[in-house]
């Protein structure tokens, strides 16, 4: 991509036309990083005088995040969001101040434009007082510059008054945050009179927390239009009022239950003067404070279509507009034991990046459910079809909702099933690097019984393990060959553990040496070859044939080099010459240009995964990968984004599956990276105690997995999948990829944010339909 350059906010800093410059009082003066700067490319010993020098950069030849005179911080998954970089400048004496300067750089490479930058000031650095956001009032008088560019901003204000002999610099901005400059302004000498500003604290990055749950709260104050007795409470807030077992669900407290309850005032205003159902797209991120769109009331009519045998929802949503929390009694009559229904209350929760997600899927008795919906809101209930039989037909029904005021809502509910039999084996692998031997993400290891249940009932057919289940007990004479039996109890015992697998893959990390001998050795690579001789001899005794069941071995995570290609040929050439078709090669690529990696590569690797999003956007990948395929090689397809209870459940889960199809085939995978990965802590509910990414697609929890639409979603692709192969067989590829062509057109992969409005998610299951219609035909 073409880097286009431009500055801008570079101005000349006097407060009025001919007034004196503003005076930089911190010009010379040292720095110290709260949070080390960890950017390779800009750090060096100088960091702590550079930020003060008085020095731009000027030319756009370079980035200031390839530049020794900036200072750069880089994270991953919004961790720089809730533990922020930050940077304090001794002045030397209490002094005047009036405003702030930060230089930054933002627009390509994924470098994003920060969300703020607190001030605060202290007179003996250890009682700090919040100034306020300096970035919100610069760019309140500033022209920001266009998306797509590079750009140098250099945000300033002049109106800040305050006085302090220390200042620290809070920029809160995620996965970088890269500066070259800082300044501040001395004020007039009558500022050291005044009392210190703004709320105290000792720990301003504690308090940054306390600012972002604040914020939250603001935000849905405001779109509530929340009285200003509501708003004045949201001040009494303190992030240490969540401690660390605090779950995040919505509303989060008593203020926020008031916030909602305003919202009560808003329904009434749009006609809402009772409760009511009404539907809403299923695949949207939905919000509790959310309007009634005109007619959504009164058009609200559920109707399912799918096959025989498999799993399909619709959602409905009760409002509730009076001033009191109600709760409802929610259950679908009319349908008989040939088509099993599950009600599951969609929960409501905030995450570490402090965005309201309708994530969570929590399961009622069957049809049943029960629920609270607080004042002012809309509670949503997500109803499954689960697995239907008997004939073809159409199946009505209805929903019914019994609120605790008398108030009955009903609803009509339409089942609509195509004499089509969707496999209950599914064709489309799916995996998530679940490694359920025992050392997976998930903390909580005593509900590795669920969660095996839970992801074969999705349809998981690949199981990840760690090294830790490879057969043991390996010993070699001085050639290498093996010189006794292996200890398969830790091998079999996973086997058994995680029954039904089609695929069982390991991750086996071989850098340097293969038990104690250097790769690349004539020994070494007789012993990986009477080792995988060993093992292939006893898959074969226990069923495995390399067709329906077999072993992956994954050597090296992520190659991206044409030297790391090298290093895994030598571990693999002598895996392939032990003959054994049980145990194949996988890899997963991202070699920025696969066609230059040699052909002996991709010949020996049984199974090539490349990361998707990793060549969604390069037409020369996919060429290169969808011609492997054409020359009988597998490729899958892989994500490893985070964190992921943020994003769309159709674009990242269940599109993938569509695409996999066009890319790899009838034999393909689709796989996600990391089942089980719930935060760092192995609990999805206490989002804010999170440590690190959230990638699992289910919530983690100590009970065991709790479904979410986003796992919904990569149910769905693997339906999906089953009707574009069953297409497939009766009107052959070429007019089945037609239609895969259209779907992915209409809606491109992009950024997966849940939050991106006008997304199309519906035409999936337009499409859906109209092949189920066709292949209904006789």
């Amino acid at each position: 991509m073409k880097e286009m350059f431009l500055t801008v906010g570079v101005v000349v800093l006097a407060t009025t036309l001919g007034a004196a410059p503003l005076q930089n009082i911190a010009l010379g003066k040292v720095c110290t990083f709260m949070k080390k700067p960890n950017y390779a490319l800009t750090c060096d010993k100088d960091d702590p005088l550079q930020l003060t020098d008085g020095k731009y950069r000027r030319d756009n030849n370079g980035c200031l995040w390839t530049s020794k005179e900036s200072v750069g911080w880089q994270g991953a998954g919004n961790v720089m969001r809730v533990w922020p970089p930050s940077v304090m400048v001794d002045l030397g004496a209490d002094m005047p101040i009036r405003g702030f300067s930060w230089n930054l750089a933002f627009g390509i490479a994924g470098v994003t434009f920060p969300d703020s930058i607190d001030i605060y000031v202290s007179l003996d650095g250890k009682a700090w007082h919040h100034v306020g956001d300096m970035l919100a009032r610069a760019v309140g008088f500033r022209i920001m510059p266009p998306p797509g560019y590079y750009n140098v901003y250099r945000a300033w204000v002049d109106d800040m008054f305050c006085h302090g002999r220390y200042v620290m610099f809070v920029p809160v901005d995620d996965p970088y945050c890269f500066v070259d400059e800082i300044e501040v302004y001395r004020g007039d000498d009558s500022l050291l009179l005044r009392p210190m500003p703004g709320e105290p604290t000792t720990d301003p990055i504690k308090f940054h927390k306390t600012l972002l749950v604040r914020n939250r709260l603001r935000r849905d104050a405001d779109a509530v239009d929340a009285p200003n007795d509501v708003r004045a409470r949201i001040s009494t807030v303190f992030a240490e009022d969540f401690k660390p077992d605090f779950k995040t669900i919505l509303p989060l407290n008593d203020v926020h239950r008031a916030i909602f309850a305003a919202n009560a005032r808003r329904l009434k205003q749009n006609g809402i003067d009772k409760p009511a159902l009404w539907s809403s797209e299923r695949w949207e991120n939905f919000s509790p404070i959310g309007v009634p769109p005109f007619g959504a009331i009164e058009k609200c009519k559920l109707s399912i279509e799918m096959m025989r045998g498999e799993v399909r929802a619709v959602t409905v949503n009760v409002v509730n507009p009076m001033d009191a929390e109600f709760v409802c009694d929610f259950r679908v009559e009319g349908f008989y034991e040939n088509t099993p229904i599950l009600c599951q209350e969609v929960v409501f929760t905030d995450t570490r990046q402090y965005r309201a997600v309708s994530s969570a899927l929590v399961s009622g008795d069957g049809p049943c459910v029960s629920f609270s919906v607080p004042a002012g809101t809309s509670k949503q209930v997500w109803i499954s079809v689960r697995r239907p039989r008997g004939a073809a037909g159409v199946r009505r029904g209805r929903v019914v909702a019994y609120a605790t005021d008398g108030t009955v809502l009903t609803a009509p509910l339409t089942v609509t099933l195509y004499d089509i039999d969707c496999p209950q084996e599914p064709t489309l692998l799916v995996g998530g690097w679940d490694y359920l031997n025992g050392s997976g993400h998930a903390k909580n290891m005593n509900t590795r019984q669920k969660s095996i249940n839970y992801i074969r009932d999705l349809g998981v057919r690949i199981a990840w393990a760690t090294r830790a289940a490879m057969p043991g007990g390996a010993k070699f004479d001085g050639n290498g060959n093996l010189a006794g039996p292996l200890d398969f109890t830790a091998w079999d015992k996973w086997i058994a553990d995680v029954p039904g697998m089609r695929v069982y893959a390991v991750y086996v990390p071989v850098n340097s040496d293969f038990l104690g001998e250097k790769v690349g050795t004539a020994r070494c690579g007789r012993m990986i070859e009477s080792y995988c001789r060993a093992w292939g001899e006893h898959l074969r005794e226990r069923g495995f044939d390399g067709v329906k069941r077999r072993v992956l071995i994954l050597p090296f995570d992520e190659p991206n080099s044409p030297a790391q290609a090298d290093r895994i040929l030598r571990c693999i050439r002598p895996v392939r010459a032990a003959g054994c078709p049980e145990i194949g090669i996988f890899i997963d690529p991202q070699f920025p240009q696969p066609g230059k990696v040699s052909s002996e590569f991709w010949e020996l690797c049984d199974v090539v995964c490349p990361l998707y999003a990793g060549i969604v956007q390069e037409p020369t990948s996919i060429e290169f990968y969808s011609g492997l395929v054409a020359k009988g090689k597998k490729v899958w397809l892989y994500g490893a984004h985070g964190p992921v209870r943020i994003y769309d459940p159709v674009l990242y889960y269940r599109r993938q599956a569509w695409a996999a199809y066009m890319i790899g085939g009838r034999e393909t995978a689709s796989q996600f990276w990391a089942f089980g990965c719930g935060g760092g802590i192995g609990n999805s509910w206490t989002a804010y105690s999170q440590k690190g990414v959230e990638y699992s697609p289910y919530f983690v929890t100590p009970e065991g997995p709790v479904d979410s639409k986003q796992c919904e979603g990569l149910r769905e692709g693997i339906e999906d999948f089953e009707l574009l192969c069953l297409y497939e067989a009766r009107f052959g590829r070429d007019a089945t990829s037609v239609i895969v062509e259209q779907a992915l057109d209409r809606l491109p992969y992009g950024d997966p944010d849940w939050d991106v409005p006008n997304r199309p998610h519906g035409i999936l299951d337009q499409l859906r339909v109209m092949m189920m219609r066709r292949l209904a035909q006789k």
